[in-house]
């Protein structure tokens, strides 16, 4: 009775902070729109805790698509996500490929991206992955609210 009560409350937290992660209008960016969720990093991180990366993997293929809407590409990010959870390594590699390609792609947009892909690449050589998308989504964050 006590687990079932605490998976109903862990439930209704989820469900209460999914809001948070709505869509929020989109911007324009030299003529097309282009928009991605503002999500609140702590609560990101301390989901992925709480169940047990499950809401991580949630979070990845949101950054994936952040990423690839920033970059102006719409297509699938599917593969790219299981190579990240799959392929030993390569999220080290993505972890220094997305950094270099924010900071590219926010330099043509005239964002304010900062270029942090050897961090990126340390974080994820040490097996902090989980850090390494919180930075991330930060930087979305920043471009996002300027």
């Amino acid at each position: 009775f006590l687990m079932a009560t605490f998976s109903a409350a862990f439930v209704m937290f989820v469900l209460s902070h999914i809001e948070d992660y709505a869509e929020k209008p989109l911007q324009k960016i030299t003529g097309k729109k282009i928009g991605f969720a503002r999500r609140n990093v702590s609560s990101c991180i301390m989901l992925t805790i709480l169940t047990c990366g499950i809401f991580g993997i949630v979070w990845l293929v949101n950054i994936c698509k952040d990423l690839r809407r920033l970059h102006g590409d719409e297509n699938p990010v599917g593969g790219e996500v299981l190579l990240y959870l799959f392929v030993p390594f390569y999220s080290v590699y993505w972890g220094y490929a997305k950094g270099k390609q924010m900071y590219e792609d926010s330099k043509k947009r005239g964002g304010n991206i900062t270029d942090r892909k050897y961090i990126y690449l340390f974080m994820n050589l040490i097996f902090m992955q989980l850090f390494t998308l919180g930075f991330i989504q930060t930087q979305l964050n920043a471009y996002q609210s300027r």
